[in-house]
């Protein structure tokens, strides 16, 4: 039992470790993206690190971010819903259109195309999603009948 309980604390600890460092890389997403003036990206990026590890910093850069957005022309404020998508819809669609090398429209623009699901799971879900299980996130995508 002592062996099985260290194995879950390694898993936990490895898991808190890598929220942090996806929190903390998200930090630095909208830290750029509001000195070049994007203020909802950086909106979205500070929303994520302060969901995954919440820090002074990151909620300063929420209100920031939110009421510089706001201000912005056609621009949706902190907490509004893009064309009344869910969460998981609007962040899948900004995912897929952020360009990352694993992640992207099938030619004929139809269908989501992943070309590797671990890699995905691991560098490119936890920037937009909670949980970065890929299989969780397929998951998802079929209650919307993706």
């Amino acid at each position: 039992q002592a062996e099985a309980e260290g194995r879950m604390l390694e898993e936990t600890t490895g898991r808190a470790e890598a929220s942090k460092g996806a929190a903390m890389e998200c930090l630095t997403v909208a830290r750029t993206a509001l000195a070049l003036g994007e203020h909802a990206k950086a909106l979205k990026y500070a929303s994520k690190s302060e969901s995954l590890l919440p820090s002074a910093e990151a909620a300063r850069l929420v209100a920031e971010a939110s009421a510089l957005a706001s201000d912005d022309e056609g621009i949706p404020a902190f907490g509004d819903q893009v064309h009344g998508a869910t969460d998981f819809i609007s962040w899948t669609w900004e995912m897929v259109n952020a360009r990352h090398a694993h992640i992207g429209w099938s030619s004929d623009g139809t269908r989501l195309t992943v070309s590797n699901p671990e890699r995905l799971a691991s560098s490119v879900l936890p920037l937009y999603f909670r949980r970065s299980q890929y299989s969780s996130w397929v998951r998802a995508l079929n209650a919307y009948n993706f």
